[in-house]
């Protein structure tokens, strides 16, 4: 039988061996309309008890040109737009301000048109702390698994 000395000790080992949940780098809406142009909110976390966010980078999904591309100011934080081939954006990414430790901040990006028929959209995202530390969140999840730990945000079009 553990004494109740023990059993707080034993549960002070388990806490402090546990790994805390990564937040993750979401987007919403989950779901648009086919041919539209919505607003996309990029939810970033920063989930270092020490390190503050200083950059996002997200990456435009490769499969799905957007002829529109405007990013809304975002106070405090400059943005720019990395253009590919045949003239499309392909990477948004944001610098210069800061999200605190254990905050989040919101980033906005009006495109479009969206496909016609239903589609899969996939935002890769990175982020990079003021210690250098890059965490990418660009894995992808294949049907009937489980969430990767470091999943790429994802919009349907239906």
């Amino acid at each position: 039988m553990m004494t109740p000395r023990s059993l707080i000790l034993t549960l002070a080992l388990a806490l402090a061996a546990a790994t805390p949940a990564q937040a993750h780098v979401t987007v919403r809406p989950k779901a648009v309309a086919p041919a539209s142009t919505p607003v996309f909110t990029f939810r970033c976390p920063d989930e270092r008890a020490t390190s503050a966010t200083i950059e996002l980078a997200i990456e435009l999904p490769p499969d799905t040109p957007l002829a529109t591309l405007r990013v809304p100011a975002v106070a405090g934080w400059h943005s720019s737009v990395t253009m590919g081939s045949g003239a499309t954006a392909e990477v948004v990414t944001w610098t210069g301000g800061r999200i605190a430790p254990h905050t989040a901040q919101t980033f906005r990006i009006v495109a479009g048109p969206m496909p016609a028929a239903p589609h899969t959209l996939i935002f890769r995202a990175v982020q990079t702390y003021d210690n250098g530390e890059v965490v990418r969140w660009i894995e992808e999840r294949a049907p009937g698994e489980a969430e990767p730990p470091f999943p790429a945000p994802v919009v349907e079009v239906r």
